[in-house]
C-alpha cells in the first residue's frame, strides 16, 4: 500500500473500479485518506487535481454529482431567516464538495438542506424542478433510482450511501420523521420565502445513522467493486442495485440504517425527555370544571404533555374517545409537530435582577420557542416580543409551531418598562417525537348529515382558551337533549389546535360528504361578533343563508379555500389535501392566534367566563336549533 499516488494513478483507479467515461456517478470523497498526491502542496491544489481528473475522464459524455449539503434552513428562524443561494452558500460536507460547487460549468440543486452539484449533459434535466423535499417523492435521490447511475466513494469506504435517508423515508423507518422548515432562497435573481420538508432523526442515540451494517452485507454480496489508490480505495456500485439491496434489508429489519438497538420510538423519546407531571392536586378528580381549572395555568400547544393529559382526562369525564396522530404524519396540509416542553425561562439584567418573575415569564413564552441562552440588546429583544397595539394591559399569545423562533408575550405597558440596556435571555426547552391527541364523541349513525362542534384546549398558561372546550361540550349536550328526534348527527371534537382538526378530517375522509358544517368555539372578546368563515362558493348554502340573516354575525371569505381550518398547515408537498366536499365554518369567537391574557386578573378566570358566557352559548344554541329545524 503506497502512501503516495499520481494523477495517472487516479485515472487508472477510477477505471479499474468499474467507472466508464459515459457513466452518471454520485461521488463522495475523503481525499485526505488517500495519502500524499505527487506535486500537490495544498488542499486547493489537491481539489483542483481531482476536479481536473474528473473532467478529463468523463469529458462531455459522463455526469458527475457531488453532495454539497448546507443544512441552511436548519439554522433559520422567523426573526433571522437564513438564505440559501445555490451560487454562494458554502457546502458543509468537506473541502472537495465546496471546491467542486464553485467551478465553471457546475450546477447545483435548489435544496436548502441537501443540495448536490454536478456537471454533464444529463444534469440540467436531472436537477430541474426539484420538489420542496430533500428525501421524499421525486427528490434527487429518488430520481437517481430511475436512471442508470453509479455510486463512487473515494477514500470513504463503502459505508457512505447517498440514498440512505430516502430509503429510510420510503420504508417509513421508525426512528425518523418529517418536519417542516422555513427560510429564504435565491432563484433567478429573486429572493423568496420557501417552506421545506426534511426528514429528521429522533434525538435519542439509538437513532444515529449508520451505513456500516448494510455496506458489510453489500460487500459480501459482491455489489461493491474496488481498486487501490494510495493508502485507501476507490469503491463503485450500481446505484439502483445497491438501493434495491438496501430496501430488501430494511424490509427485514427497519433499524438496519441506525445504531439501535431497536425500540419503540415513543418510549425512547420519553426516556430522553421525561413527561411533565399532571397538575391535578388529586388524581381522582372527575369534575370537568376542576380538571379545566387545574390545567388553566399550564402551557398547552398542539403536542405537549399537558394537552395529552387534559384530552385523556376530558375523555373520561365526558365519555369521549381518544384518537392519536404521530409526529411527522401528514394530514391534509399539516404535518403533526413535535412534543414541546418549557423547562425554564428567565429575562434578567446583567447584575442578575429579573425583569419579570420567573413564574410569570414562563406563562409568556411562545409555544415551540427553541432554547436560547444569549445576551441581547434592547432593540434585538423587541424583535422577539409580541404585544397588542392599542391595548396596553394585554399581551398576545404566540405559537411558533409553523415558523420556529423564541418569543416573549408582553403588554405595551410591560414593553415600555423594559430597561434600555443589554439583558440576559435564558430559555430552556425540549423537542421530541410524540403524538397529538384529540377527543371525539361517537358517530352514532353513518347515514345522517353531520354537524361538528369543535372546542379547543391549546393556549397560554393563564389564558382563557379552555372556555372553548367547555362551551363546545355544553352546546353538544344542549343540542342532543333538545333534538332527540333530529335527523342529524352531532359530533363533538376537542382539539389541541388546527392540526388536530386537519388530522381528524384526513383520517375520516369517508365522513366528508356528510358534513353540513362546523361550529367552532373560541374566545369572544367584549363587543366582538360571531364570525362566519367560508369559501366564496358557499354563499347559497342554506345553513349560511340562515345564519347570515342574523345581524350578530360577520362574514369572512377565505380565498385560499381553507375555511375549514383555523390555520393552514403549510406542508409544501401536500397535494389534493383539500376535502372533496367543503363545508361552512361558523367561528363562535376569535381564533387561537388572537388569544389574550392579562397578568394578575384577581378572580378565577374560568369560573368568571363560564358564568358570563353561558347565557351567550345558550342563546346561540337555541337559535341554532331553530336553524337546523328548518333545514
Amino acid at each position: 500500500m503506497s502512501r503516495t499516488y499520481t494523477r495517472q494513478d487516479i485515472l487508472e483507479a477510477i477505471e479499474n473500479a468499474g467507472l466508464k467515461s459515459d457513466d452518471t456517478v454520485f461521488l463522495t470523497t475523503s481525499l485526505g485518506m488517500l495519502g500524499i498526491a505527487e506535486n500537490v502542496n495544498s488542499s486547493e491544489e489537491l481539489n483542483q487535481l481531482f476536479f481536473d481528473v474528473l473532467r478529463e475522464y468523463f469529458k462531455d459524455s459522463g455526469n458527475v454529482i457531488v453532495p454539497t449539503y448546507s443544512y441552511t434552513f436548519g439554522r433559520s428562524t422567523a426573526s433571522e431567516p437564513q438564505l440559501f443561494d445555490p451560487a454562494t452558500t458554502p457546502a458543509e460536507v468537506g473541502p472537495f464538495p465546496e471546491y467542486f460547487r464553485g467551478q465553471p460549468g457546475v450546477s447545483r440543486t435548489l435544496d436548502p438542506m441537501m443540495s448536490v452539484a454536478g456537471f454533464g449533459p444529463l444534469i440540467p434535466d436531472l436537477f430541474k424542478d426539484i420538489p420542496p423535499t430533500s428525501y421524499g417523492e421525486d427528490s434527487i435521490f429518488a430520481r437517481l433510482t430511475k436512471i442508470d447511475a453509479k455510486c463512487c466513494s473515494i477514500g470513504l469506504g463503502p459505508n457512505w450511501m447517498p440514498f440512505i435517508h430516502y430509503a429510510d423515508w420510503l420504508c417509513q423507518a421508525p426512528f425518523r420523521y418529517d418536519k417542516l422548515f422555513k427560510g429564504l432562497i435565491r432563484q433567478n435573481g429573486s429572493i423568496t420565502d420557501l417552506n421545506w420538508l426534511y426528514t429528521v432523526p429522533l434525538l435519542h442515540p439509538a437513532s444515529h445513522s449508520t451505513g456500516h451494517k448494510i455496506a458489510k452485507l453489500a460487500e459480501e454480496a459482491g455489489i461493491w467493486q474496488f481498486s487501490q489508490l494510495g493508502r485507501a480505495r476507490v469503491y463503485v456500485a450500481d446505484y439502483r442495485r445497491y438501493f434495491d439491496f438496501t430496501i430488501d434489508q430494511l424490509k427485514k429489519d427497519c433499524w438496519m440504517t441506525a445504531d439501535g438497538p431497536p425500540a419503540d420510538p415513543l418510549k425512547l423519546e420519553r426516556e430522553r425527555v421525561a413527561p411533565n407531571p399532571s397538575p391535578l392536586p388529586f388524581p381522582d378528580i372527575s369534575s370537568s370544571e376542576q380538571i379545566l381549572q387545574s390545567y388553566a395555568e399550564t402551557h398547552r400547544c398542539e403536542v405537549c404533555d399537558y394537552s395529552g393529559q387534559l384530552i385523556e382526562k376530558l375523555c373520561t369525564a365526558w365519555n369521549l374517545q381518544q384518537e392519536y396522530f404521530l409526529t411527522g404524519e401528514k394530514h391534509l396540509d399539516w404535518i403533526i409537530p413535535e412534543r414541546w416542553q418549557l423547562h425554564r425561562a428567565r429575562l434578567y439584567s446583567l447584575d442578575g435582577k429579573d425583569v419579570l418573575p420567573e413564574m410569570e415569564l414562563a406563562r409568556r413564552i411562545g409555544a415551540y420557542s427553541p432554547t436560547r441562552q444569549i445576551r441581547i440588546s434592547h432593540d434585538e429583544l423587541l424583535k422577539h416580543v409580541k404585544d397588542v397595539t392599542g391595548n396596553p394591559l394585554y399581551a398576545a399569545y404566540h405559537n411558533a409551531v409553523l415558523n420556529r423562533d423564541w418569543v416573549i408575550s408582553l403588554s405595551e405597558k410591560e414593553v415600555d418598562m423594559l430597561p434600555d440596556a443589554d439583558l440576559q435571555v435564558d430559555i430552556q426547552t425540549s423537542f421530541a417525537y410524540d403524538r397529538l391527541a384529540i377527543a371525539t364523541s361517537r358517530d352514532v349513525d353513518a347515514n345522517r348529515p353531520l354537524l361538528i362542534l369543535a372546542g379547543y384546549i391549546n393556549g397560554p398558561a393563564g389564558g382563557k382558551d379552555l372556555i372553548s372546550a367547555w362551551a363546545a361540550r355544553a352546546a353538544y349536550e344542549k343540542l342532543n337533549s333538545h333534538s332527540p328526534k333530529s335527523e342529524m348527527n352531532y359530533l363533538l371534537l376537542i382539539l389541541p389546535g388546527p392540526a388536530g382538526f386537519a388530522a381528524w378530517l384526513s383520517r375520516n375522509a369517508e365522513k366528508r360528504h356528510r358534513i353540513l358544517g362546523v361550529i367552532e368555539f373560541c374566545r369572544l372578546q367584549p363587543g366582538e361578533k360571531t364570525e362566519l368563515r367560508l369559501p366564496r362558493n358557499f354563499d347559497d348554502h342554506k345553513l349560511v343563508k340562515l345564519w347570515d340573516a342574523s345581524p350578530s354575525s360577520i362574514k369572512t371569505f377565505r380565498d385560499n379555500k381553507k375555511a375549514y381550518l383555523l390555520t393552514p398547515g403549510e406542508n409544501p408537498v401536500a397535494r389534493n389535501f383539500m376535502p372533496e366536499y367543503e363545508f361552512p365554518v361558523i367561528s363562535f369567537g376569535k381564533t387561537m392566534a388572537s388569544e389574550y391574557f392579562r397578568q394578575a386578573e384577581g378572580s378565577d378566570p374560568f369560573e368568571k367566563l363560564c358564568v358570563n358566557d353561558f347565557s351567550e352559548v345558550n342563546d346561540t344554541m337555541t337559535r341554532l336549533n331553530h336553524i337546523l329545524a328548518s333545514l
